[in-house]
């Protein structure tokens, strides 16, 4: 498997039916039960990253794995190593109605294993094995709280995530891990290639091949092929154990297709590629309101493939980036309108809310049915025209006092240092701290004469005692994003 197109392909007759459905366990329940299309059932893979469990939620259905054969980076693996963001390759069938499903094997394999070599918290990237990793509010974590926990040259770490058109990973989760015994990194083979003394670049990181022991589909290294390497560093080089040749999806006349990703190659809005997988439009196709597609945008394409393999779309939406963030308590649930509020925002979850808890009860599956008022929960979402947030991912943490909000600043009073976040007023506590887009320490009163219409801003108060929901956030941090 290869984590560079991350694709949702029907066999002969399966996936069409995964339209309209997102990530998992959004509802009540951990079924989906905001499934657009049904009745329709089959063999065929899905692949994506996985948004919940009860047994895998993947682009909206939940699929049982009780006889499926798991697959860890090439190993045999357990569910129980399966992880939220995990990027996985589903094979088996869709039940009738659309929601549930059967795997019969199940792929999970990393896009980046090795050592952190340097951290941008403000850009929200790291480096690893020379591959540039880029966050977003989507981005999950394990064994560590965020990017901005992680040490450069000390910790090691695994990553799963899309490729955009420039190399970058853009990552869906971020794993903390101990010293691994090989190194391992997935991505297309680049220039300079020296036949000679057997070496090639993946991104920055230069691959010696020459004593590898098992190569397999690979002899000599064609620009754009792409590889997976696992091996160990000297002196900055990667020295190959083992190198392998992997083969991109591709899509017969007539299969049912869902592509979820960044366009990796953009002409126009009916010439364009999604994780490498070629998509036309039409006048029936779908967009959003006002949308405007370009190069490195996240979107979902779906749609049937034509003789030549190229997805004709019926729908293409542009994926959240998770812009609004809010880390507080649950102040109220109405789990029978899909929402609940935090700190006194509302959240509406759907199908392609990604649950996660982090919390010492680790509950798996975790959905709004087990979310209690008072749980302390980091969202994220996208600002809804009529208030609130649409939720791309909800994660349970134990209990802090510290209450964080972020999203575009409205209402900025630069005389009296005042705003509102996602409709919170903010005001500053005394001795408040303030940084610029960069990270550097500037006056409160040269931060807020900065902000304009499209600023987005974080408010952090560390003890969170002065604040309610109707008396507004006291931040002793405010930076600007």
């Amino acid at each position: 498997m290869t984590n560079h197109t991350k694709i949702l392909i029907a066999g002969s007759a399966l996936l069409g039916l995964l339209a309209g459905c997102g990530g998992g366990g959004g509802g009540g329940t951990s079924s989906n039960n905001n499934a657009q299309i049904t009745g329709i059932q089959g063999t065929g893979f899905a692949q994506g990253a996985i948004s919940g469990f009860g047994s895998i939620f993947v682009n909206g259905v939940e699929f049982r794995t009780t006889s499926a054969t798991i697959t860890v980076n090439g190993g045999s693996g357990t569910e129980s190593q399966l992880n939220v963001g995990d990027v996985v390759t589903i094979r088996g069938s869709v039940d009738s109605n659309g929601t549930t499903g059967t795997a019969t094997s199940v792929a999970y394999d990393d896009d980046v294993k090795g050592q952190v070599s340097s951290i941008d918290t403000n850009a929200g990237t790291l480096v690893v094995l020379g591959q540039t990793v880029a966050t977003d509010g989507n981005t999950t974590y394990g064994n560590v709280a965020d990017l901005a926990s992680l040490v450069a040259n000390t910790d090691y770490v695994e990553v799963s995530g899309f490729r955009d058109a420039t190399g970058v990973v853009r990552a869906t989760r971020i794993e903390k891990i101990a010293a691994p015994s090989s190194l391992e990194v997935t991505g297309s083979v680049g220039t300079p290639i020296d036949t000679t003394a057997k070496t090639f670049k993946v991104g920055a990181l230069t691959v010696d091949y020459s004593a590898a022991t098992t190569l397999t589909n690979f002899t000599t290294p064609t620009a754009g092929q792409l590889v997976e390497v696992r091996g160990s560093l000297v002196n900055g080089v990667l020295k190959a154990t083992r190198v392998e040749g992997k083969t991109k999806a591709t899509l017969a006349n007539g299969d049912p297709a869902k592509v979820e990703g960044v366009i990796t190659r953009f002409v126009s809005n009916t010439d364009f590629d999604v994780n490498g997988v070629p998509v036309t439009t039409g006048g029936s196709t779908t967009f959003p309101t006002g949308s405007t597609l370009a190069l490195g945008l996240k979107v979902q394409a779906e749609g049937t493939a034509n003789s030549s393999g190229v997805i004709v779309a019926t729908k293409v939406e542009i994926k959240p980036s998770g812009d609004g963030r809010i880390t507080a308590t649950v102040t109220a649930i109405d789990a029978a309108n899909n929402r609940f509020s935090v700190f006194g925002v509302q959240g509406t979850v759907s199908a392609a809310t990604t649950f996660d808890d982090k919390s010492s009860a680790n509950a798996r599956p975790f959905n709004l049915s087990l979310l209690r008022t008072g749980d302390y929960v980091a969202v994220r979402g996208a600002e809804a025209a009529a208030g609130g947030l649409t939720l791309s991912l909800v994660e349970r943490r134990n209990l802090r006092s510290e209450i964080e909000l972020r999203s575009v600043a409205k209402n900025v009073n630069v005389a009296a240092q005042t705003l509102t976040l996602l409709g919170v007023n903010v005001r500053l506590a005394p001795n408040a701290q303030c940084r610029n887009s960069v990270g550097a320490t500037i006056t409160c009163a040269t931060l807020f004469s900065s902000l304009t219409a499209t600023s987005i801003v974080t408010a952090r108060d560390s003890s969170g005692t002065a604040s309610t929901p109707a008396g507004g956030v006291v931040a002793d941090r405010l930076e600007q994003t």
